[in-house]
């Protein structure tokens, strides 16, 4: 009878352990900024929706691992740089994963960029992840993986200014 009592317990903890483990998001806009480097003053950015479905339009913006333009002073070069996936990420106990995701770059809609994003929610309003991305231009030029680390928060700036 004891050993059922202890086992019964230490199940008993096991399950409160990790159900405590598992972040749930609030919904709503997350942004924040990327560890690609910054262009005259203005940091990247990633960018989503949390929702019923998980993420919806995540965004990250990136000069590309091909590059992007020119960089005039005092012009936000990343706001016309950037990639938009349209599938959904899911997410699971506060964890979010999504591999081989398609996306379109602004910059030039003829570069093909493909990602995979991982990402925890370290609580109900920040989430922190790895984009990593590679493109394709159409000579079949391939570049990437190119990695970024991000850290986006509930309501955090999607368009910052320098």
């Amino acid at each position: 009878m004891r050993n059922v009592l202890v086992l019964s317990v230490v199940v008993a903890a096991f399950a409160a352990t990790s159900a405590f483990g598992a972040v749930a998001p609030k919904n709503g806009a997350y942004a924040g900024n990327t560890t690609e480097k910054q262009v005259n003053g203005f940091p990247p950015t990633a960018s989503f929706t949390v929702g019923s479905k998980g993420l919806a339009t995540f965004t990250f913006r990136t000069l590309g691992c091909f590059s992007a333009g020119e960089f005039p002073a005092g012009v936000d070069p990343f706001s016309t740089s950037m990639v938009i996936l349209t599938a959904p990420v899911p997410v699971k106990a506060g964890a979010f994963t999504v591999t081989k995701a398609p996306g379109t770059f602004t910059f030039d809609k003829t570069i093909k960029t493909v990602s995979n994003i991982t990402g925890t929610f370290t609580n109900a309003t920040t989430a922190t992840g790895v984009i990593t991305y590679t493109q394709t231009d159409s000579y079949k030029d391939v570049c990437g993986p190119t990695k970024v680390k991000f850290t986006a928060v509930l309501g955090g700036n999607p368009t910052p200014t320098g």
